[in-house]
């Protein structure tokens, strides 16, 4: 927190999310995938912990064509996935994550879509099939003991695709 200044008239504020960095409490995870092609979809694994902990999540997803995004509750598994490395934004912080990311599950029930979003454009111009990005900056509050899952499917082949899961607990 910003220390009080008598002699300033005014009052310093920060984001709730720059708080949580400097708190310690806010993680970053990334992945990357070079080649998904037409009719492929990229699965990640977002598990809140079964705690009183509440996760704030935002994600991003960036494609080099065009796909289409969609973001599931209560999903089921017979394979979680291989699970992805969960960094602290506060590199000076020795906090961990009680949330898991993964990627490549095995899916097998997929749960109630909460979002879905078309990303680039399928051009049949000279350009063809362009890239997209989806950045929800609305953070979603994650139920306790649920499993997520952010789904790609790439309408282009050879699509590259980059996601990022940005969160703070509380």
């Amino acid at each position: 927190m910003i220390p009080y200044n008598p002699s300033s008239p005014h009052v310093e504020t920060i984001e709730r999310e720059h708080y949580e960095i400097h708190e310690g409490n806010h993680y970053k995870c990334q992945d990357y995938d070079d080649d998904v092609d037409s009719g492929v979809s990229k699965f990640w694994h977002v598990k809140s912990p079964n705690t009183s902990i509440r996760v704030h999540l935002c994600y991003k997803i960036i494609t080099s064509k065009n796909g289409l995004l969609e973001f599931f509750e209560d999903a089921t598994f017979s394979n979680s996935g291989t699970t992805l490395t969960v960094f602290n934004n506060n590199r000076n912080s020795t906090n961990t994550t009680t949330t898991e990311i993964f990627k490549d599950p095995i899916i097998t029930a997929s749960g109630t879509r909460i979002d879905v979003n078309v990303l680039g454009t399928d051009g049949t111009g000279v350009a063809g099939a362009v890239g997209g990005s989806s950045k929800r900056t609305d953070e979603i509050i994650l139920k306790s003991g649920t499993s997520y899952i952010l789904k790609i499917t790439a309408l282009s082949n050879d699509t590259r695709i980059s996601s990022c899961f940005s969160f703070y607990e509380e």
